[in-house]
């Protein structure tokens, strides 16, 4: 597993921020509501470690090609890379208590998993408030669950009908600024893969 051709391409992962990025670009952002009502739940103070932290568990999930559990630090392979942040972090954590096994690194995550597992009420209401962004995006993004049956065979048709009505939108619009483009350019020569293909920063 250690010479495996995917660990190599997964070396050159740019991280969370970049992959984010990318997803908001395209409309995605029900992952940035989520990560805002945890630093709400933690406090304010508390945004930049959570920010390290996910980047770190991120980056370190990707390059083990998701053969690591990070709150346990537990390789299933030699890691490609190991995350100083989180090797300290598990080393001063103090907080966990049963029945938790595997439990997140930063104390006010624990704390959130915990009351989401011994309140009731208070599960129920972050329930609803993910349920209610999911579906605004599905709709906002045209994403319907035609298909869709729950399980995990269904995954893959389901993402790819999705993938294919959200990439023809942006051959769509592309060519519309591609159009746009050429009209407005009379004096130089326009480059398709420029106009029509986005950066992300």
């Amino acid at each position: 597993m250690e010479d495996h051709p995917l660990l190599t391409a997964l070396a050159n992962w740019p991280g969370r921020v970049s992959t984010q990025l990318a997803f908001e670009a395209r409309g995605f952002a029900v992952h940035r509501v989520w990560q805002n009502r945890m630093i709400e739940f933690c406090g304010e103070n508390q945004a930049g470690l959570l920010n390290r932290y996910w980047d770190e568990v991120a980056l370190e999930t990707m390059r083990c090609a998701g053969k690591v559990i990070p709150e346990t630090r537990r390789f299933g392979i030699e890691p490609k890379y190991r995350s100083a942040l989180l090797d300290e972090l598990f080393a001063v954590r103090d907080f966990v208590e049963p029945p938790f096994q595997v439990a997140p690194l930063v104390r006010g995550l624990y704390e959130h998993l915990k009351k989401s597992l011994f309140d009731r009420e208070f599960a129920n209401s972050e329930l609803a408030f993910i349920r209610v962004q999911k579906r605004r995006e599905g709709e906002r993004l045209g994403i319907k669950a035609t298909g869709w049956t729950g399980k995990k065979r269904d995954v893959l048709p389901s993402s790819m009908r999705s993938a294919q009505r959200l990439h023809s939108s942006a051959i769509a619009i592309a060519g519309i600024g591609f159009s746009r483009a050429v009209s407005s350019s009379r004096s130089r020569p326009i480059s398709a893969g420029a106009v029509i293909v986005p950066r992300c920063h």
